[in-house]
């Protein structure tokens, strides 16, 4: 699940930020476009239909109860690391890659 490796990645990011000095005081915000994703994510019950859930995904939760990180949707289009990960409609793709601020080499 992708949202359990960024969440991963982040945690580590975090950790080494501490260790140079720099001290998260905010949760790390993650993007995700699946909302049956997120709702999962928020809720610590246990429930007979989530029981098949993967233990990668309870560290998601656990990270979203201690505050680490922040889980909020983003529509499917804004998704900024699409354009590295998908092939995309040109038009999306052309505004994905303005957010980054790269150009197009004529």
């Amino acid at each position: 699940m992708a949202l359990s490796l960024a969440t991963q990645e982040a945690i580590w990011l975090r950790r080494l930020l501490e260790n140079i000095g720099v001290k998260q005081k905010e949760s790390t915000v993650m993007c995700e476009d699946n909302q049956a994703v997120i709702q999962l994510s928020r809720n610590p019950k246990f429930h007979n239909r989530t029981k098949h859930i993967d233990v990668a995904f309870h560290f998601v939760r656990e990270k979203v109860q201690d505050k680490s990180v922040h889980v909020v949707y983003c529509q499917t289009d804004e998704m900024l690391a699409d354009i590295l990960t998908k092939g995309l409609p040109r038009q999306t793709f052309e505004k994905l890659r303005k957010q980054l601020c790269v150009t197009e080499i004529k």
